[in-house]
């Protein structure tokens, strides 16, 4: 007959609710995520005197497209009560993701 106690067994502990570390190198990148597509536009917008023709505007739909799927994931992640907003945090990523590969590619 099988013992009940297993000396392999581990703990199980309920996770905590409010995990601050995780939360805070999230938001960290994030932040860091939107102050870099805010430098790219500025330069972008520096940089070309004319602003028309395909490579401008992939490099300003990609780097915008990027903010876009940040936001959708800081909506997805850092967010309480999340489960009545999933529309809009899967179209932001998703349509984020969608541009942002389109222009590298166009890019490169």
């Amino acid at each position: 007959m099988p013992s009940q106690y297993s000396p392999y067994a581990a703990p199980q502990a309920e996770l905590p609710k409010w995990m601050p570390g995780e939360e805070v190198a999230a938001a960290a990148f994030v932040g860091m995520t939107f102050l870099l597509v805010l430098e790219i536009n500025i330069e972008i917008l520096r940089l070309f005197k004319r602003r028309t023709g395909l490579y401008y505007w992939a490099i300003t739909i990609g780097s915008c497209a990027c903010a876009l799927n940040n936001l959708g994931l800081v909506l997805k992640n850092l967010t309480p009560g999340v489960r009545s907003i999933w529309p809009l945090y899967t179209l932001l990523v998703s349509v984020g993701w969608a541009m942002y590969t389109v222009a590298q590619l166009t890019i490169l």
